[in-house]
């Protein structure tokens, strides 16, 4: 007897992604997840990122849309998005200074066709939270310069599309119209046609208003559309219902006292001083600690964009929103969209809260994925 059931079309072939200043991994993690893409090269130059990812390769998580963003299976219902994907599992992770002359070593490493390259090169330079208005592309680590290092490597590496992401600060006139400048490039030079998107995290799930540029270059008749958003207060122009804001309280709800047995990875309390404790306890939500500068959370909002720090300092997170201490690691990766079972692997804290803060969020990677995917994937068909 035939099933009177229709078939569903098995998912298509998964795009090669490669991964440029990959960091904790987040746009890998999102990506991924879409079911649309495999990354075959994770590149960055910090040990602690390179060992994080092959930690995170090595414990083979699986995960896919219903797990990390189902808000985009059910605005997407007609789409035939794989099952859960193993993370990093195609992946050649590559500890390797991006600044200069890294295309060759990355061609060597995979000689197949690219698909996607992806990136977010080190952004504080052009942070609206760097009150240094000279600093931009004389930033003294020179990380400015690693925005065109990305873009010359799109070109060394050629792939169907590239996504870069940075701060909102990277459009500010004393960076000398830089975004101008690298969507000139990307069209005039590299034959790209570019979207720039700019984003709210919040709006696409995210208990948090990060607020970025995504520039976005696609060949020719490959047809981008930014992603609507998902969340938040509707307007007119909505065509599909918003979900309510995801919150803090939502967030970090469930996760147990930090330091306890069965408690994630990461989730570890700073050590405080009674009178830091006190300090602390006087604190309303949404205001800020007057000596730390860090702000108490609200628990029924979103909260502000996570900070990493200084060079030289870093490692302070914002004060949690009922219990009189910083955020551990593992929430702060909470409020990035990290699932509990991601590990950031270094003995400094410091260094593991600036691994979260400079991350992408795994659900927004994913949304910007979705779109991008699909509109390869329609390309291919045609």
């Amino acid at each position: 007897m035939k099933s009177n059931r229709s078939k569903v079309a098995p998912p298509p072939e998964k795009l090669n992604l490669v991964s440029l200043f990959a960091g904790a991994g987040g746009i890998d993690i999102g990506f991924e997840a879409s079911g649309l893409f495999r990354t075959v090269i994770a590149a960055d130059w910090a040990d602690y990122a390179v060992n994080t990812l092959e930690a995170n390769k090595k414990l083979t998580h699986r995960i896919g849309l219903a797990s990390l963003a189902p808000w985009l299976l059910e605005s997407n219902p007609e789409s035939n998005f794989a099952e859960d994907t193993v993370i990093l599992e195609d992946s050649e992770i590559v500890k390797l200074d991006l600044s200069e002359g890294a295309g060759p070593v990355l061609k060597g490493l995979y000689s197949g066709p690219i698909d996607v390259v992806v990136g977010g090169p080190p952004c504080q330079a052009f942070s609206v939270r760097n009150r240094r208005a000279d600093r931009g592309l004389m930033d003294e680590q020179g990380r400015g310069n690693l925005i065109f290092s990305f873009m010359e490597l799109v070109r060394d590496l050629n792939p169907k599309a590239f996504v870069f992401e940075n701060v909102m600060g990277l459009d500010r006139s004393e960076h000398g119209n830089l975004v101008e400048k690298i969507v000139a490039f990307a069209r005039d030079d590299l034959g790209y046609q570019v979207t720039i998107v700019k984003i709210v995290a919040s709006d696409f799930g995210l208990p948090q208003d990060r607020r970025r540029i995504i520039i976005v270059g696609t060949e020719k008749n490959v047809e981008f559309i930014p992603p609507a958003p998902t969340h938040g207060v509707e307007d007119l122009f909505d065509a599909k219902k918003r979900l309510p804001f995801v919150t803090v309280r939502d967030a970090l709800q469930g996760l147990p006292e930090p330091g306890t047995d069965g408690a994630p990875a990461n989730h570890i309390a700073p050590n405080h001083s009674d009178q830091m404790r006190a300090r602390f306890a006087e604190i309303v939500p949404g205001k800020q600690d007057p000596v730390r500068k860090k702000i108490r959370l609200h628990p029924d909002r979103p909260c502000p964009t996570l900070f990493s720090g200084s060079d030289t300092g870093g490692g302070l997170a914002d004060i949690h929103p009922w219990e009189n201490r910083a955020l551990t690691p593992r929430e702060c990766a909470r409020l990035q969209g990290f699932p509990d079972f991601w590990e950031l692997c270094s003995n400094r804290s410091g260094e593991v809260y600036k691994l979260v803060a400079n991350a992408v969020p795994p659900p927004l990677a994913a949304a910007i994925a979705v779109q991008l995917g699909r509109a390869i994937q329609s390309k291919r068909k045609d």
